[in-house]
């Protein structure tokens, strides 16, 4: 049996995932450090879901990598929802909640970076590095974000590894 503290931690969740962007979002969830796909959303498209409270969301862009957010957060982390039962409406009942999967709210400066890393995506990588580096007049800081974003598209299991 469970330790008490872990039962309340694991609660059953109900949920509906709604993809609010104009892009195709992929859905995981991971628990103990272990990521699982879950489905692939389309814009505006969503999916009656039961989880449990333990158990973490993110989303990816699918072309882009990009990280969504559900209420301004890179992770969703369910909870109980509940509601007054109709028959008797002082006893609350678990009901199914709507998560908004949403683009993330990003600076000038992200825009542009994300912007640029899609330019260079389209061609090999070693090339968009050598562009990167030798025909780019900005900070080395720069420089290594870009690269950082070039590689994260390109590699899109390393970018899982980065979330927690």
């Amino acid at each position: 049996m469970e330790p008490a503290d872990m039962r309340s931690r694991n609660k059953e969740s109900f949920v509906l995932f709604r993809n609010t962007t104009q892009r195709t979002i992929n859905l995981y969830w991971y628990l103990d450090h272990n990521i699982t796909f879950h489905m692939t959303l389309t814009p505006g498209a969503q999916c009656k879901t039961n989880t449990f409270t333990n158990h973490g969301w993110i989303f990816f862009d699918k072309d882009t990598r990009e990280l969504m957010h559900v209420n301004h957060s890179k992770i969703f982390w369910p909870k109980t929802y509940q509601m007054p039962d109709p028959a008797d409406p002082s006893r609350l009942i678990p009901c199914r909640k709507e998560i908004r999967i949403c683009l993330p709210l990003r600076s000038l400066r992200d825009n542009c970076l994300w912007r640029i890393v899609q330019t260079l995506a389209s061609i090999p990588p070693t090339l968009a590095t050598k562009v990167i580096d030798e025909f780019m007049s900005i900070p080395n800081t720069l420089k290594s974000e870009l690269k950082e974003r070039l590689n994260r598209q390109l590699n899109p299991n390393r970018t899982l590894l980065q979330i927690h």
